[in-house]
């Protein structure tokens, strides 16, 4: 079960990114939004079929810019994932599983974005926000990955063991909250 603590930072984690998703940022954005809600039956969803696999994948973004190139006045669509954290910056594990998550959301949502006419921006953003102070810690540009089914393939592969995997140093587990190291196999075989 997770803490009183971790209970806190989820609800307070869920406040922010409620405020920060306000409708009246620009109108391009209330647009891209009404044609996405209206387009399709959430949550996103996009799957692909490989000889070993036939896989759905389903996500929600947390939010978008659309960003007009000044020199050819063409609109963009830029995706952004919000995370919020109590302490003064985040471990590098859990951005880069941050960006992996924006990642599979870019992946998700291009056919979404073209189907409606509009182009995806080469860049997108991880922000990271205080929960104490509400302010941006940190932006991380990410780009897609353009063999993300791969990637998906070869994730599955390793929690089939199929894949030889590189564990992280034990150090890590030491972010990990009590309820996932519970159930986590690597922290209760190497502890």
């Amino acid at each position: 079960m997770p803490s009183k603590n971790s209970e806190r930072a989820m609800v307070k984690g869920t406040e922010m990114h409620e405020s920060y998703n306000s409708w009246a940022k620009s109108f391009d954005r209330m647009q891209v939004l009404y044609d996405l809600k209206y387009s399709a039956k959430l949550p996103y969803t996009r799957g692909f079929i490989t000889p070993e696999y036939s896989i759905q994948m389903r996500g929600l973004f947390d939010d978008i810019r659309v960003i007009r190139d000044v020199h050819t006045n063409q609109k963009f669509v830029s995706f952004v994932e919000l995370k919020t954290t109590s302490k003064r910056t985040m471990w590098r594990c859990e951005i880069d599983s941050a960006i992996l998550q924006l990642q599979v959301y870019l992946w998700i949502m291009r056919p979404y974005i073209e189907r409606l006419g509009w182009r995806m921006h080469s860049r997108h953003y991880v922000e990271i926000f205080s929960q104490k102070t509400g302010k941006l810690i940190k932006r991380i540009t990410v780009y897609e990955d353009p063999d993300m089914i791969e990637r998906i393939c070869y994730i599955l592969r390793a929690f089939q063991g199929l894949e030889k995997v590189t564990y992280p140093h034990k150090s890590t587990c030491l972010i990990c909250p009590k309820y996932i190291k519970k159930e986590c196999d690597w922290f209760n075989g190497h502890s």
